[in-house]
């Protein structure tokens, strides 16, 4: 018997219904992320957290100097794009943990008691506090936190 070499199989991440969503972080973006996001997804972040596009630009760590050249050019750089990716990412954790997009942009812009009475918005400034972020939700969905 002759071997013969397993078949290749492309896997791709099913689509969304057009128009629900303007735009999906999602791992998929790893080239995305790599080239620089367009400035519509931070405007868009921005909208959806219902936050002034100066405080998403502070959590993002990028000046407001920068952040009118991004505006201009319509693209940010690779680590603008992989902040904006690590809280948006939080974001739709927060979505599907608490069933809502209403529920989740209060939640991410009210201060929590778990976080030492910050927002979740806030803490997303840094990586470690990205990942206390992440730990609240993981904990409120498996209903450890109350």
């Amino acid at each position: 018997m002759i071997p013969t070499k397993p078949k290749r199989v492309r896997i791709r991440p099913p689509r969304s219904p057009a128009g629900t969503r303007p735009f999906r972080f999602s791992a998929t973006r790893t080239e995305d992320i790599r080239r620089g996001y367009d400035f519509s997804a931070f405007t868009s972040l921005a909208e959806r957290l219902v936050v002034p596009k100066n405080a998403l630009s502070v959590v993002a760590g990028i000046p407001p100097t920068t952040l009118h050249r991004r505006e201009a050019a319509g693209r940010l750089d690779p680590h603008e794009s992989e902040r904006l990716y690590l809280i948006g990412s939080l974001f739709e954790l927060a979505q599907k943990v608490l069933e809502s997009a209403d529920a989740a942009q209060a939640w991410f812009t009210t201060p929590q008691l778990a976080l030492d009475n910050s927002t979740p918005l806030s803490r997303c400034a840094t990586i470690p506090g990205a990942d206390e972020v992440k730990d609240l939700l993981l904990a409120i969905e498996h209903g450890v936190y109350a």
